[in-house]
């Protein structure tokens, strides 16, 4: 078991953020997590990843409760890419992904050449942030994390407020980490995007998990998202294509 999940509950200052979470991850798969702004998306991701430990209940990590476990235990399991990445100090491009050599042992100059190569960023290397768009941003936080090497990726909305040839390229990086039999977990704004590329939906209403199956599921119970996003939806075909998307009326 890569991640197993019970009865997950947080509360800051006496509100109820999670309320008993319960799933498993057993095996490579893209699962997308969408819920209303509020709806504890984040949260639950940081309670995966450590980031916040004032939990109840349970989050284990190849079957190890991941409160026992060092930060740089979980960091060789789990790669958490943030929704917003900057810093303070002038670094480079290139000696941020290099943070990731400190995580694994088996980071070599030849790999580090590899991603650099895959992520488009070879003429950034000499920049700091503060120098680079958003998107290109997000390009350094994902080599970083690949460097890393971790059995689990955790991405939280890598493409909100991304061009189409960024939000292209992260999503073209996410299938390929599911292709090398990496769990990848997806917090996505756009339900029509988390139905395309995934395994599974789980969908946060209120700190509740109220829906975990297939995205062909979700579009046979599409209720579901008017009942979670207080709206109006419909299925609808492309032109020209058998594929079916969800519009908001």
């Amino acid at each position: 078991m890569l991640i197993n999940i019970v009865d997950l509950s947080l509360n800051f200052e006496k509100k109820e953020i999670l309320k008993e979470i319960n799933f498993e991850v057993s095996k490579p798969q893209i699962i997308s997590i969408i819920g209303p702004n509020g709806s504890g998306k984040t949260s639950l991701l940081r309670c995966i990843s450590k980031i916040y430990n004032n939990f109840n209940g349970q989050v284990k990590l190849n079957g190890q409760d991941i409160k026992n476990l060092k930060q740089s235990a979980i960091a060789k399991i789990i790669g958490m890419m943030h929704q917003e990445f900057f810093s303070i100090y002038e670094y480079k491009v290139e000696d941020i992904i290099k943070l990731g050599r400190y995580i694994s042992n088996n980071a070599s100059y030849k790999k580090f050449e590899q991603i650099v190569n895959y992520l488009n960023l070879e003429d950034k290397l000499e920049l700091t942030l503060n120098e680079i768009s958003t998107g290109e941003k997000q390009l350094v936080q994902i080599a970083m994390l690949m460097y890393q090497e971790p059995e689990i990726y955790i991405f939280d909305e890598p493409i909100s407020h991304l061009d189409p040839f960024y939000q292209n390229l992260i999503i073209r990086t996410i299938n390929d980490l599911y292709k090398k039999h990496h769990p990848v977990l997806v917090v996505f704004h756009d339900i029509n995007k988390a139905i395309e590329i995934s395994d599974r939906i789980i969908i946060l209403k209120k700190g509740e998990l109220v829906f975990d199956d297939s995205p062909e599921n979700l579009l046979n119970n599409i209720s579901i998202l008017d009942e979670t996003f207080n709206s109006r939806s419909r299925l609808a075909k492309l032109e020209n294509s058998d594929k079916q998307i969800i519009l908001f009326d």
